[in-house]
This record gives C-alpha cells, sequence and structure tokens, in this order.
C-alpha cells in the first residue's frame, strides 16, 4: 500500500487518505478512566511470543465485516470504526481464565 510511503501527503491518488482518516477518528475519542460496552472478541497478540499479551476488544459497533457491507459502509467509517476499537492488553498468563470467561459469556 502506498499510503505507508507518502505519509498522509495524498500522493497514493485514494479520493482519502487512509492514513489521515484514522487519525481523525481518534482525535474525536476522549479518554476515560474506565470503558464499559460488549466484548465480542478476545485479542491475543503475537509480538514478544512466548511473553505476549491479550485482552479484550471493546466496541461500540459491530466488528463483523460482513454487516459493514450490508449496512453500504464506506471505507471512512470502517476505519473509524476500526480505529474506536479499544484493546485491553495483560501478560497473557495472568488473563487467561478472564479471556476464556469473556469468550464464553
Amino acid at each position: 500500500m502506498r499510503c505507508a510511503e507518502c505519509k498522509g501527503k495524498g500522493l497514493c491518488g485514494l479520493p482519502k487518505c487512509p492514513i489521515m482518516q484514522r487519525f481523525y477518528a481518534l482525535t474525536n475519542e476522549k479518554p476515560q478512566s474506565e470503558y464499559m460496552g460488549p466484548s465480542p472478541s478476545v485479542f491475543i497478540g503475537s509480538s514478544g511470543y512466548p511473553r505476549v499479551v491479550g485482552g479484550p476488544l471493546l466496541l461500540r459497533e459491530s466488528d463483523t465485516p460482513t454487516d459493514w457491507i450490508t449496512r453500504g459502509l464506506g471505507m471512512e467509517e470502517i476505519v473509524g470504526i476500526r480505529s474506536r476499537t479499544i484493546r485491553g492488553s495483560q501478560p497473557v498468563k495472568t488473563v487467561l481464565d478472564k479471556a476464556q470467561e469473556v469468550a464464553l459469556s
């Protein structure tokens, strides 16, 4: 993808730059001390294996790409949804039971 080369300067020829869309989507979110919401997914990282991190993914909207297609969302809306995803992370050994509990709920 050319976006990594031009760093948001619009040289890729796309009508809207995905990098800048993600930046603007992130600026709309206000930091909070606690986040509440459904947790339909669990994230387990791979960086630093075997000491990986994992935790729940908190979403305000659907995390199903087929739902995005049926709703007719454009790239800007999809980038916004993915940018607003909050990922909790702790060492996996300490959250394994909690992650399994979230997955079963």
